[in-house]
């Protein structure tokens, strides 16, 4: 693991982890903490699991930028939605389901500033 001295601070940020890994610490965090419940942790995990891992999972929180990152978003709009309780073809990712996918990177690159895995957070 390497650390990089902020200059802004007395602490180290650790710019080795990436996104799937800082989601794992992210909804160990909001379990333990009853944050989310089992509903809200059950669908929680299915979002990271099907429209942020598969897509950001492995980049570097420190590759990650607000302009990249509102990319993301922006391109989810164009992206098929994973087939679930629909029973058509799902179609694109809607509104409402980015707008929750938001919901939970933006506080967990909150998490990651007060962890100092970042020194700011894109979202």
């Amino acid at each position: 693991m390497i650390f990089v001295e902020n200059k802004y601070s007395d602490y180290s940020i650790n710019t080795e982890i990436t996104v799937k890994e800082l989601l794992d610490k992210y909804v160990n965090h909001c379990t333990k903490s009853g944050k989310w419940q089992a509903q809200t942790l059950t669908e929680n995990r299915g979002r990271i699991n099907n429209y942020i891992i598969p897509i950001i999972g492995d980049v570097y929180l420190s590759h990650i930028s607000p302009r990249s990152l509102q990319s993301y978003f922006d391109d989810l709009r164009f992206r098929q939605a994973v087939k679930g309780n629909h029973k058509n073809e799902p179609g694109n990712i809607s509104t409402r389901t980015i707008e929750d996918i938001k919901k939970i990177v933006s506080p967990a690159f909150s998490y990651a500033v007060r962890m100092n895995y970042i020194s700011l957070n894109p979202a």
